[in-house]
């Protein structure tokens, strides 16, 4: 019983851009990522001096126009080093989940290494599918000879969230996607790994986020209410060093009857990027030692999903 909640929890923390999907119930698929540090805290160099945003109430002049073109100003960079941590609370069991690895900022392409408790996980994502090797003892669903399972975004994004299960950095950091000019409120100015940036508190629309998945955007609303806080650090060009997200979840509330699965769900997502430019080369693994697991997991979250 205590590994399965554990599972579970795994599950919630892969987060991403579809969470309603595991919060529905979707099956024990796969645990998220991370780096160093907590979710939620940045970290400071030198006497991490932390400046007043003034009245912080909207910022200052042009903040909304910088923290709203941050999302594009930090694709322009191509490529980037990218860590994320992922903590959830369930009242009864808590779970950090890490990663890192390197990410194509505008093709979505992704190598990273996963760690959750128990477990390391290779992990690639290339033209919209996630493919993730398990350790050897952790192969019970693949077919004999396969170490590799595949799940297609795009097919799972399809199924009211149950994509959610998949730690694609790529769907983390598409958060940003939905910040405007509105509700921006500058916090001040910090050093996080070196590099001087700038602390901004925003509140993303979330029916932004899913535009062309109507029944995604209402499951997400009634999930987490219209709008998410997000606080996002920006370097001096503008770009995206940190983004976090903490999210109170009434998982009781997503849709029927789910007894075995947490009524309250607390989870902090961190994500980091640095090293803009570096090399990414990520190729899929081969066909014949991979296993196409998409049509599973969209079978249990519409199973679980009520």
């Amino acid at each position: 019983m205590r590994t399965g909640k554990r599972v579970r929890i795994m599950a919630v923390a892969a987060g991403g851009l579809l969470v309603t999907g595991v919060l529905a119930g979707c099956g024990p698929e796969d645990g998220a990522a991370g780096g160093d540090g907590s979710p939620g805290a940045a970290r400071t160099d030198g006497d991490g001096d932390r400046k007043s945003g003034g009245d912080g109430k909207g910022g200052t002049d042009g903040d909304g126009g910088t923290v709203a073109a941050a999302y594009q100003k930090t694709a322009e960079a191509r490529t980037a080093e990218i860590t994320l941590i992922t903590e959830v609370e369930t009242g009864e069991e808590d779970a950090v989940l890490r990663g890192s690895g390197v990410i194509d900022l505008k093709r979505g392409t992704s190598d990273m290494v996963l760690k959750a408790p128990g477990t390391r996980i290779e992990q690639r994502t290339v033209d919209g599918v996630v493919y993730q090797k398990r350790p050897a003892g952790q192969r019970e669903q693949l077919p004999d000879g396969k170490t590799w399972m595949s799940y297609d975004l795009r097919k799972l994004g399809a199924q009211a969230g149950t994509g959610a299960q998949i730690a694609d950095p790529a769907s983390t950091l598409a958060y940003a996607k939905g910040i405007t000019e509105k509700d921006v409120e500058k916090i001040g100015e910090e050093t996080l790994d070196g590099v001087s940036t700038t602390h901004y508190e925003v509140a993303v629309d979330v029916r932004s986020l899913v535009r062309n998945n109507e029944l995604m955007g209402e499951a997400l609303e009634d999930t987490v209410g219209s709008t998410l806080p997000l606080h996002i650090w920006l370097d001096d060009e503008g770009r995206l060093r940190q983004q976090t997200m903490e999210l109170d979840i009434n998982a009781s509330g997503a849709g029927g009857e789910r007894s075995a699965s947490p009524d309250e769900v607390s989870v902090a997502t961190t994500l980091k990027l640095g090293e803009f430019g570096t090399e990414v080369d990520v190729e899929p693994p081969p066909a014949a030692d991979t296993a196409d697991m998409t049509d599973k997991a969209v079978r249990q979250g519409g199973r679980n999903g009520g």
